[in-house]
C-alpha cells in the first residue's frame, strides 16, 4: 500500500512547529572557535620563517584547527536546516524551513538531487498511520543503544546504504518508528555522496531520528494528536531496530 504524498499544507491542523531543532550552543561555538584559530593560525606566517621549531609548531596548529573547523562545519551544515512539523495528518521532519521558503520562490524540486550526506535538506513524511511507534529520548547516552546499531549497520554495509531519515542528534531526540510502504521524501532521489560519487545509495529506513531542543514542548503537542501512538521515554531494552527492510528504496544517482 502506498500513500500519495499530501501537497504541504493541504488539509493539514499545525500543532507544532520547531526550526533548527539540532542546533546547539556548543556546536555553535565549536565551529566559530575552530574557524577563528585557524585563521589565526594562517596570519601568523611571517613568524614561522624563523626557527624550524617555531614554523612546525605554528604548521601544526594550522593542521589541527583546520581539521576541526572542517569537521564541525560539515556537522554544522548537516543540521543547520533540520526541523520538526507536526500536524493533524502526521508528522515531517528534515528541511522544511528552506523548503516552504523555496516553494514561495517557486524554486522546490531542487534542479539537483541532494546529496545523501545532506539529507538533511529534504523533507520526510509519515501520517499518523504509518507512525508504529515514538520514543522521545533526552540524551545521547540514552541514544547509545540505537547510535550503536546504525554504526553496525552502515559497517556492514560498508557506508554503501544510507538510512533516509536519521538524522544527527547531540542531545536530546525523537525516535520514530515507521512502516516505509507509507512514508516518503521529498525530494525522493539523492545522490551519492563526496568521499565515494555515485556508489552511496539512499535506502528508505523504518527507524527516523530527528533531534529536538524543545522536547516538552514537543510532548506536549504530540500528546494532543488523537492518532499518534504513546510516546515512550525510554528506549526498549535490547530492542533491535531496523533500518532498511528492502521496502521504498531510494537510489542514488
Amino acid at each position: 500500500m502506498t500513500v500519495t504524498p499530501t501537497p504541504p499544507g493541504a488539509g493539514r491542523v499545525l500543532l507544532y512547529s520547531e526550526d533548527r531543532a539540532g542546533l546547539t550552543a556548543l556546536l555553535v561555538s565549536h565551529a566559530v572557535a575552530a574557524t577563528a584559530l585557524f585563521a589565526a593560525a594562517c596570519t601568523l606566517d611571517p613568524f614561522m620563517r624563523r626557527s624550524f621549531a617555531v614554523a612546525a609548531l605554528l604548521a601544526a596548529a594550522i593542521a589541527a584547527t583546520g581539521v576541526w573547523g572542517i569537521s564541525s562545519l560539515t556537522v554544522l551544515r548537516f543540521i543547520w536546516p533540520v526541523g520538526i512539523r507536526i500536524d493533524s495528518a502526521g508528522i515531517r521532519i528534515g528541511g522544511l524551513r528552506a523548503r516552504e521558503r523555496r516553494q514561495r520562490s517557486g524554486r522546490w524540486p531542487p534542479r539537483k538531487p541532494f546529496h545523501v550526506s545532506t539529507q538533511g535538506r529534504a523533507v520526510f513524511t509519515c501520517p499518523w498511520e504509518g507512525v508504529q511507534a515514538l520514543y522521545l529520548i533526552r540524551s545521547r547516552a540514552e541514544l547509545k543503544p540505537l547510535l550503536q546499531q546504525y554504526r553496525a549497520f552502515r559497517k556492514k554495509f560498508q557506508q554503501l546504504r544510507r538510512p533516509l531519515g536519521m538524522l544527527n542528534a547531540n542531545r536530546a531526540a525523537l525516535v520514530i518508528v515507521n512502516s516505509p510502504a507509507l512514508a516518503y521524501s521529498d525530494p525522493g532521489t539523492f545522490r551519492g555522496d563526496w568521499a565515494r560519487p555515485g556508489a552511496a545509495t539512499g535506502v528508505a529506513s523504518p527507524t527516523w531520528l530527528v533531534p529536538t531542543r524543545h522536547p516538552e514542548a514537543l510532548l506536549a503537542a504530540l500528546a494532543r494528536v488523537p492518532r499518534a501512538p504513546l510516546v515512550h521515554d525510554h528506549l526498549p531494552p535490547g530492542e533491535s531496530f531496523r533500518f532498511y527492510d528492502g521496502l521504498g528504496t531510494h537510489r542514488a544517482d
